[in-house]
């Protein structure tokens, strides 16, 4: 009877720590997913705080490259001196002496007098447009271009022989030379009355050999680019007409 109760105790006893040990076991097990979980939950925060700061880097660098200046950043002392050196440029550009190469053809103004001359494209004085632009504002702009544009159909040109000369000249001595060379200098104006002219003052050696063979005198060459209200003849067109010296 004892032996029996004694087994039986054991067994209970076997039993109870079997499920103990079960139940811790299972605990650990359950311990061990939940920190397993919260490592995952951390790593998968960690990876989309890197993709956040990764495509807030590229946001970042798009800007900087992309993103135009601010009034601010563009009032700093850095950009001020970048843009008045950009405008230094592009005024200094203005003064500096070019040199054409002008065909020699026979023109026609809009009242039918025919002289020799080359052209010259809008494209070659862009520079110079501008700048009497800011001269004289747009609207006076506007007024001064029209007159000088309906009398010479909309183009520009060097006179080489004027509308009176050509008439008189010995034409058959006129030299097979179809090009002379022609350099800007700058802005010029005249004033003479109420009748005020701009043009790009100019000289030409070889303008002033073709002239000298046929017995003319020297000229001052220029290119009108606008007047008001009519253009002004006989009077210096030379550089001392320059408006920057």
């Amino acid at each position: 009877m004892n032996i029996n109760f004694k087994i039986t105790a054991l067994s209970a006893l076997f039993v109870t720590l079997s499920a103990t040990n079960i139940v811790a076991t299972a605990s650990g097990y359950i311990e061990q997913l939940n920190a397993d979980k919260e490592t995952v939950s951390v790593i998968s925060e960690q990876k989309k705080s890197l993709l956040i700061n990764n495509d807030m880097t590229k946001n970042v660098d798009t800007e900087v490259k992309h993103k135009p200046l601010t009034q601010q950043q563009k009032s700093t002392p850095l950009a001020r001196a970048l843009a008045q050196s950009d405008n230094k440029l592009t005024e200094k550009s203005f003064y500096e002496d070019r040199t054409l190469n002008l065909e020699i053809s026979e023109l026609r103004d809009n009242s039918g007098l025919v002289y020799l001359g080359g052209k010259v494209s809008d494209a070659e004085l862009s520079g110079y447009l501008e700048q009497l632009k800011a001269e004289l504002g747009e609207e006076q702009f506007a007024i001064y271009r029209q007159h000088q544009a309906a009398r010479d159909h909309q183009s520009f040109h060097v006179t080489l022989i004027n509308p009176y000369e050509y008439q008189t000249i010995d034409k058959a001595k006129l030299a097979p030379k179809t090009q002379f060379r022609v350099i800007l200098h700058g802005l010029g104006r005249v004033e003479k009355d109420e009748k005020k002219s701009y043009f790009v003052v100019a000289s030409s050696p070889d303008g002033q050999f073709i002239r000298q063979n046929l017995l003319l005198k020297n000229k001052d060459f220029h290119v009108t680019l606008g007047f008001y209200p009519e253009d002004i003849f006989g009077v210096s067109k030379g550089r001392d007409t320059l408006i920057n010296k």
